[in-house]
């Protein structure tokens, strides 16, 4: 809960967002990281994400990133469903 700000929302991937893989330190262009998963085309438009700027929190079907994750200084969580409807 501590990072969720006014500007955190939840909305569908746009150019420039990036990725930071949690105990990996990788950070991603969005558009790479769909690439190298092999998500279709036709599916990457749908996807759900929790965005703050162009940093992703959470993405649909990969998780929580680095900036995202819980840890011992988290005041609170928020639990997302991560499967598709």
């Amino acid at each position: 809960c501590d990072i969720i700000s006014d500007g955190t929302v939840l909305r569908t991937k746009k150019e420039g967002d990036i990725f930071t893989f949690y105990g990996r330190n990788v950070t991603k262009s969005l558009k790479k990281l769909l690439n190298e998963m092999k998500i279709p085309a036709e599916k990457r438009g749908a996807l759900k994400v929790v965005a703050n700027g162009n940093t992703i929190l959470w993405l649909q079907g990969v998780g929580v990133s680095k900036q995202g994750r819980v840890d011992e200084h988290s005041n609170g969580a928020y639990l997302i469903d991560n499967e598709e409807r």
